[in-house]
């Protein structure tokens, strides 16, 4: 089964807001599609995708406009940032068993 590690863009908190974000890149890396493993980022189900991230308690933002969907977590001023990036890790690594081809689950 393949695991999806989290990049280094992952660890960065945005002062603004302070969002953890996944930088665009789980949807990005669908949708250059170099790995045979998945199916196209546009054939991945959003709902399951939204559904997956409410489980680990992060946000599954649209698409802007030329752009890709979003992973991210909103980090409060007394929350552990270890603890949201072990949960978008973990929305990241659903969304790469949800666009997993059929015939590999």
């Amino acid at each position: 089964m393949p695991v999806c590690q989290p990049r280094n863009g992952l660890h960065r908190v945005r002062r603004e807001g302070q969002h953890l974000p996944d930088d665009h890149r789980t949807f990005q890396y669908l949708d250059i599609g170099n790995n045979s493993t998945y199916v196209p980022a546009e054939s991945v189900d959003v709902l399951a995708v939204r559904r997956a991230c409410d489980e680990v308690q992060v946000s599954f933002r649209n698409a802007p406009p030329d752009g890709y969907p979003s992973i991210e977590c909103l980090v409060g001023p007394s929350d552990s940032v270890a603890d949201a990036v072990a949960r978008v890790a973990e929305a990241v690594g659903r969304v790469f068993q949800l666009a997993l081809r059929e015939d590999l689950r």
